[in-house]
């Protein structure tokens, strides 16, 4: 019996030895509806809908509320929901399921980093809809969302579609100021300054306080200044100025007039005070102008290639330096500027008188 008890001691004891010890249990995969519903994933949804909605809701407040603008809701959705799901996808087994070290930081950190993707690629997706889709058919398309599209062909060049955008939002609301402020940039472009002077007009006797007015007096100015009228159009620079004392273009348009009069020291204050607001690239251009006219062509010459600095393909600078390198007497350097804003420019009066100049530096342009 003593000898039976010993042996099952014996193997009990052996047994225990070849025994492995017990492993700590395996990590649980978290999978990713489990991911979802955590309270930060929720937290992260809740913030994207609400980003979504509100957007939405800005821009059917201005476009108003047509069939073609609610298919561009839709449309947005869908995309951005798609991708949504596509990036969360891309984490989860980036991040959740290859490396269970980083499962809790990417629980945390993952659902603001899709928040802020999705959010980046609304943005980016709402200008390519207003490319493809800038116009509107429907019946029911209210002012605002008038002057939008006219915007849009505006910016393409279609400057006759514009007008018609622009004069239909007027024909829906004849007490919209900014729509005549509108056509009277776009009349102005096309270069018919006596109706765009006639829409800033209007613009001005609809709405002559508010923010619309410093800019209507000031694109007036300008029709009068291309109509050769200097003294209006320094009038309203005036008071452009007067309602918005940091309007660098205002300053800017106002020494190019005062210049063209011959009131260089006052055309030079303007455009240092324009160049202290804004440095751009055409207030370079209109001072380079007025140290010409001026016969400072080193300072003249030193403004325009400031401007190119800033613009590498503008035309009036290179115009410029030709005019300065002509006057100088260096007619090379002067026939290779000249070329070069010839290139550049779409200004029909410019190529003319680029090509009268080239003609008469003996090239054919």
């Amino acid at each position: 019996m003593a000898q039976r008890t010993a042996r099952w001691r014996q193997n009990l004891q052996n047994a225990n030895q070849n025994t492995p010890p017990p492993s700590s249990p395996a990590p649980q995969q978290l999978s990713l509806w489990e991911w979802l519903k955590t309270v930060w994933g929720w937290i992260a949804a809740a913030i994207g809908v609400f980003t979504f909605i509100i957007g939405q809701l800005a821009d059917l407040s201005q476009i108003g509320l047509t069939k073609d603008s609610l298919s561009q809701v839709i449309l947005s959705f869908l995309i951005l929901v798609i991708l949504g799901f596509i990036l969360l996808y891309i984490y989860y087994l980036l991040f959740i399921k290859k490396i269970m070290r980083l499962r809790r930081f990417a629980q945390i950190i993952l659902p603001f980093i899709s928040l802020g993707i999705a959010v980046a690629s609304y943005s980016f997706l709402v200008p390519i809809l207003l490319v493809f889709k800038p116009t509107v058919q429907a019946e029911d398309k209210n002012a605002t969302a008038y002057i939008k599209s006219g915007d849009v062909s505006y910016g393409k060049g279609e400057l006759d579609k514009a007008i018609q955008d622009y004069t239909k939002a007027i024909d829906l609301d004849q007490k919209d100021a900014d729509a005549y402020r509108h056509r009277g940039v776009a009349y102005t472009k096309k270069g018919d300054n006596d109706k765009a002077i006639e829409d800033y007009n209007k613009a001005l006797d609809l709405n002559p306080k508010l923010s619309v007015a410093y800019n209507a007096y000031n694109n007036r100015g300008y029709a009068y200044q291309l109509k050769g009228n200097y003294d209006l159009a320094i009038q309203d620079y005036n008071k452009a100025i007067y309602l918005d004392q940091k309007d660098a273009a205002a300053y800017n348009n106002r020494g190019y007039a005062l210049a063209e009069k011959g009131d260089y020291d006052l055309a030079l204050q303007d455009l240092n005070t324009s160049l202290d607001l804004s440095p751009r690239a055409n207030t370079y251009h209109s001072r380079g102008y007025t140290y010409t006219k001026k016969g400072e062509l080193d300072k003249a010459l030193q403004d325009f290639n400031n401007a190119l600095k800033l613009d590498s393909e503008f035309a009036y600078a290179y115009h410029g330096i030709g005019q300065v390198y002509k006057r100088k007497g260096e007619t090379a350097s002067a026939i290779a500027a000249f070329k070069r804003a010839l290139q550049l420019t779409k200004d029909q009066t410019m190529r003319q008188e680029l090509e009268k100049w080239l003609k008469e530096l003996g090239v054919q342009p």
